[in-house]
């Protein structure tokens, strides 16, 4: 019979790479009744899969390095880290399934924006793909230091302190990491969307207003010499992402009780509006890169940002214009001015970055 110290080490290495487990529950236990079969839903998820995957990796921690007063005990010790290793891999099977599950959804959200059911859906596919990411760096973690802890040894503590605390850290960030996507779960379906805006599209216009289009300017700047003119298209590159973001930012708020009062129906125009911010803010970058590689001269580059805002500004001022006469709100009166008074600022900006390119564009004048 293998040692018991490389039977974990198979284990673990086993649920790294994503195999089987089972066979090693019957060479151990045979008599653990299997699990009672859940019904298939995200509820489970929360509720039950990542509470026990978060308590079996503080649990396997515990075990395997938090004890040495029961080096002495490596048997019983062996089998509590074990059955622990076992649990987790049905949890993962179960978290694995759930996920594929979400996966029919997934595409159809992908296509069309159906609902804000099949949009969760598809968020919370991406975050178990995440989550099960740093499951997998934690145990391939696991599987480096294992050989050098040796756990059903008294080592000396100076040799293994600093892997000790390497191994402290991975487990506490993905313990985090698992109980953010617990509190994440309990979000209704609008504030997911809300945090879906501020960690994607929010998240890349910053990107692009402090790194992208400033790192174009620069290349730009090397070789064209007409800096004044591209220094201007790209200052209004950076101005309308900088308004965009502004307004992205202001629906994401969880204090913005205008938009949060909203009623499904609404939240699902904008997220329809909004679908396509980040693949359109894209044509920000290539506004710089047609002048800098003297491309072909297209007229409003930045018009498909113009449809996205109009469109947005439509879902609000529809359901804000219905709302005052019934039902006046302050909140409401207060955030439909201030949209208005962007949605003007946007426009405005928009023309000035048409007028920009064009005229820093080597090749506008051939069309």
């Amino acid at each position: 019979m293998k040692g018991i110290e490389t039977i974990l080490a198979d284990v673990i290495w086993s649920l790294r790479a994503g195999g089987a487990t089972e066979r090693y529950a019957i060479d151990f236990d045979p008599n653990k009744p299997p699990g009672s079969e859940l019904e298939l839903s995200v509820e489970p998820l929360k509720t039950l899969h990542l509470p026990t995957l978060k308590e079996n990796i503080l649990r396997l921690y515990d075990l395997l390095f938090c004890a040495p007063d029961r080096a002495d005990e490596p048997f019983d010790q062996f089998q509590l880290a074990l059955n622990t290793l076992l649990d987790t891999g049905k949890t993962l099977d179960e978290i694995d399934t759930l996920k594929s599950s979400l996966s029919k959804s997934r595409s159809a959200a992908e296509k069309d924006a159906q609902d804000l059911t099949a949009f969760r859906n598809q968020v919370t596919h991406q975050k178990i793909s995440c989550m099960r990411k740093e499951v997998k760096d934690l145990l391939a973690t696991y599987t480096e230091l294992f050989p050098v802890c040796e756990i059903f040894k008294r080592v000396d503590r100076k040799v293994s302190e600093s892997q000790e605390m390497r191994l402290y850290k991975a487990t506490h960030s993905t313990r985090d990491g698992i109980q953010k996507m617990i509190d994440w779960m309990d979000l209704p379906d609008f504030r997911v969307l809300q945090h879906t805006w501020q960690s994607t599209i929010v998240h890349e216009l910053q990107n692009a207003a402090l790194q992208t289009l400033p790192e174009s300017y620069r290349k730009l700047k090397r070789v064209n010499t007409n800096h004044a003119l591209v220094e201007q298209a790209c200052s209004d590159c950076i101005l309308v992402v900088k308004l965009l973001k502004i307004f992205m930012s202001k629906l994401s708020r969880a204090d913005n009780e205008a938009v949060l009062q909203m009623p499904p129906d609404r939240h699902l125009a904008l997220l329809r509006a909004t679908s396509t911010i980040n693949k359109d803010s894209s044509s920000l970058t290539i506004i710089l890169d047609r002048i800098l590689y003297g491309l072909d001269y297209r007229p409003n580059p930045a018009a498909p940002l113009a449809r996205d805002a109009a469109q947005a500004m439509e879902v609000l001022n529809e359901y804000f214009d219905l709302q005052q006469g019934s039902h006046p709100r302050l909140d409401r009166r207060e955030f439909q001015d201030w949209s208005t008074h962007w949605h003007k600022l946007f426009v405005i900006a928009l023309e000035r970055l048409h007028d920009s390119y064009e005229f820093a564009h080597p090749r506008s004048g051939e069309t």
